[in-house]
């Protein structure tokens, strides 16, 4: 019963858009989604946020975001969120809490609750790069972001 009490004092909070920062090993990018959600996150390019490692699942975790995040780990991996392991559950953390996918960090903030983690999410650029969408060049900021984590060379064949 709290599990819908949350899910429906968040929907009526309104929320124009998120920033979100997701750092890996190739360094940090940071852009701007609408509304509060939810956001898919994982390796599946339908999910609002395209992480490409083999560590992350096609479906791994759902935000929403509104005064705080509910994360919901809907993968076989699991999620760290800020301390604490999820597998298959779902918990409310402050805005601005890392949520740890694979080799990668990701982290909400709405214009009312100010980044803290050492970046400042930038304007998103008009047109992204064709490697990080499907289908045609988006001309506003797209619905799917794809960011690669370091590859480690094919080892050679004898």
């Amino acid at each position: 019963m709290a599990t819908n009490a949350i899910a429906t004092d968040q929907m009526s909070e309104r929320v124009d858009g998120v920033d979100v920062t997701v750092q890996g090993n190739r360094g940090a990018r940071a852009f701007r989604l609408r509304g509060p959600g939810p956001f898919v996150i994982g390796r599946s390019t339908e999910a609002a946020i395209c992480l490409e490692s083999d560590l992350v699942s096609r479906q791994h975790a759902v935000v929403r975001v509104g005064s705080a995040l509910t994360v919901e780990d809907v993968s076989t991996n699991g999620t760290l969120v800020g301390n604490k392991v999820l597998k298959r559950q779902r918990v409310e953390v402050p805005l601005r809490t890392p949520i740890g996918i694979g080799e990668f960090t990701v982290f909400f903030s709405t214009t009312a609750a100010p980044v803290h983690h050492g970046l400042t999410p930038p304007q998103p650029p008009r047109v992204w790069p064709r490697s990080c969408l499907p289908g045609p060049q988006p001309r506003a900021v797209p619905a799917v972001l794809r960011i690669s984590a370091a590859r480690r060379p094919p080892l050679p064949t004898p």
